[in-house]
């Protein structure tokens, strides 16, 4: 591949992996200097929330410098043949062969309130995301109503490194964790205290000796 102009041939499946491993800063760099048509389709190819952040940077037109837009193009071009040596991307022009028929549909609502549920809407994404490309997860957003897992989606969406997904949502989960235990840390302080017979001012301040200090009352 030796012009990104060569994108316009490629299975939309490819162009999304390929622009997931591409750093945003070099996206937004040569942007602005693509054919309307290789730009156009890189676009409808993105996430809506970081299609909004390129739009916002193409919008601003800064003045660069002739050769920083050239290397990030040269490291655009870089990522798309060493992505085809190692198979993981076909020539521009080439069939995908793993290209599903589109058979599974997304029900109006994917629960989470139970394993079962879960498991069965997680499975119904994954099969859907195999034959459509992870960019078509964007229409599941508004059918799950789990805060957590729509996050997690959206940032597997914008494309999204696997190893910065999975520090969000841990870290996320270790402060889930932390604010229940707390809560139940405290019911059952407060209740011993309640059965102790401790005053109101006596109980206030045992609770709130659980509590983060701040050094303010």
């Amino acid at each position: 591949m030796n012009s990104l102009n060569e994108v316009t041939q490629w299975h939309p499946r490819s162009l999304q992996k390929w622009l997931r491993e591409i750093e945003e800063n070099d996206l937004l760099l040569v942007m602005p200097h693509l054919p309307k048509g290789v730009s156009h389709l890189i676009l409808e190819n993105l996430s809506s929330r970081v299609r909004k952040v390129v739009n916002d940077a193409m919008s601003e037109d800064p003045t660069l410098p002739r050769k920083v837009v050239e290397r990030a193009q040269e490291r655009i071009l870089e990522i798309a043949n060493d992505m085809i040596d190692m198979g993981e991307l076909n020539e521009p022009g080439e069939e995908e062969d793993n290209d599903y028929p589109r058979r599974t549909h997304l029900s109006p609502a994917l629960p989470t309130d139970s394993t079962k549920n879960l498991i069965e809407s997680l499975t119904l994404l994954g099969k859907y995301a195999q034959e459509r490309g992870l960019l078509s997860l964007e229409e599941a957003l508004g059918k799950i109503s789990d805060p957590f897992l729509k996050e997690a989606l959206q940032l597997i969406i914008d494309g999204t490194d696997p190893d910065l997904v999975e520090e969000i949502l841990r870290n996320q989960v270790d402060a889930i964790t932390y604010h229940r235990e707390l809560l139940y840390d405290l019911m059952i302080e407060g209740i011993l205290g309640i059965q102790a017979g401790n005053s109101s001012w006596i109980l206030e301040k045992r609770l709130r000796s659980h509590l983060p200090y701040t050094g303010t009352e």
